[in-house]
């Protein structure tokens, strides 16, 4: 319901009342839920940057075949490969952007 709405008796609510009973209302739902959590960032060793650099300065894009070796010669998940090298291909373009911009001034 949104704040302030009127109720069926078409008197105006109070809105700091609404807003109190809705916020307990979401944070007692929000107890009942497991919590969800998210994945603690990943800190790649050396020699796993080291080799996944070398892929990529052979090739930008890798073959799920090719990353599934990867990952498993380098004690990753197919999924954390694939988002190094996401990240990989976003850090080169900031990097080109940065370039191009500093040329244009």
């Amino acid at each position: 319901m949104a704040v302030g709405a009127w109720i069926v008796t078409g008197e105006k609510r109070n809105t700091h009342q609404h807003l109190t009973r809705h916020h307990h209302h979401q944070h007692h739902q929000q107890q009942q839920q497991q919590p969800v959590g998210r994945r603690q960032r990943t800190t790649f060793s050396a020699e796993q940057t080291l080799q996944l650099e070398a892929e990529y300065q052979h090739v930008e894009y890798v073959a799920r075949p090719r990353r599934c070796e990867l990952a498993q010669s380098l004690g990753l998940t197919d999924t954390q490969v694939k988002i190094w090298f996401q990240n990989r291909r976003a850090k080169d373009k900031r990097i080109e952007k940065a370039h191009v911009d500093r040329h244009i001034r």
